[in-house]
């Protein structure tokens, strides 16, 4: 009984990643253009939920990953696209440190290394060590440098964009820090959506309870949250029914 509810569970959330998908595809699709940003964006490609809204023709996009060889491959998967702008730094909360000491697994000659390692990077070397089960000869791989960073308030201010439309984070346990750090009397993106999985409890449904009080309608599933601007809820209405039906499928778990 309990692996049929497991079994049944995962595809509820299959099915609810999907219409998530499907909803900020819409919601892009209605925009005469999109201003957007993401924070941690790999190379690009792999495991990248915005890698096909990048390249859509309405989309205007700055692209943040501090890791020194995929940022490499970063620029070399949009080299041809003149509406992106790939930036080399790490993102932090606060407006003072300048750079920062980052931790991740490199490629080195003779020693396996799988490309899903690259998503693997954190100023935290203790939040790296999750996935040493993963990692062939994780400690030849480890690696850190001291990479250039940036607030997120900075940085949008640096776009020279009036405003922000669409913010994505997956920035490996600080999304909700760097979330919470937005001004949001200066800056409201429309849509900003984070990966909640590595994040603690208390100060993630904190940061939930305050984005609801600014106006964001919030939409969780499997690792990451989707929040809403109200008046872009139209493109979201199979979610708000599904809410309506079972409040729990579409919060974080406590």
């Amino acid at each position: 009984m309990n692996r049929l509810r497991s079994a049944v569970a995962e595809r509820v959330h299959q099915l609810l990643r999907y219409l998530l998908e499907r909803s900020v595809d819409a919601w892009v699709g209605r925009q005469a253009w999109i201003r957007m940003i993401q924070l941690g964006s790999n190379d690009g490609v792999m495991d990248d939920p915005v890698h096909r809204i990048v390249r859509k023709p309405n989309v205007y996009s700055v692209l943040v990953e501090p890791v020194p060889h995929v940022f490499d491959r970063l620029s070399r998967t949009y080299q041809s696209c003149a509406r992106v702008t790939c930036l080399q730094s790490a993102v932090v909360p606060d407006e003072e440190t300048k750079s920062i000491e980052f931790f991740f697994l490199r490629p080195k000659d003779g020693l396996f290394y799988d490309d899903a390692y690259s998503g693997w990077s954190s100023t935290s070397r203790d939040h790296l060590e999750k996935f040493r089960q993963y990692v062939r000869n994780f400690d030849d791989l480890l690696c850190s440098e001291l990479v250039p960073c940036v607030s997120v308030n900075r940085l949008f201010e640096m776009t020279g964009w009036q405003s922000v439309d669409f913010l994505q984070i997956d920035v490996e346990g600080l999304d909700v820090s760097i979330v919470g750090s937005l001004d949001f009397k200066t800056w409201t993106p429309r849509i900003i959506r984070f990966e909640h999985m590595h994040s603690d409890k208390a100060p993630l449904f904190a940061l939930l309870l305050r984005l609801r009080t600014l106006g964001y309608h919030t939409f969780s599933s499997g690792f990451d949250t989707t929040c809403v601007q109200a008046a872009e809820l139209m493109s979201f209405r199979w979610l708000l029914w599904i809410e309506k039906v079972h409040p729990a499928w579409l919060s974080p778990p406590r």
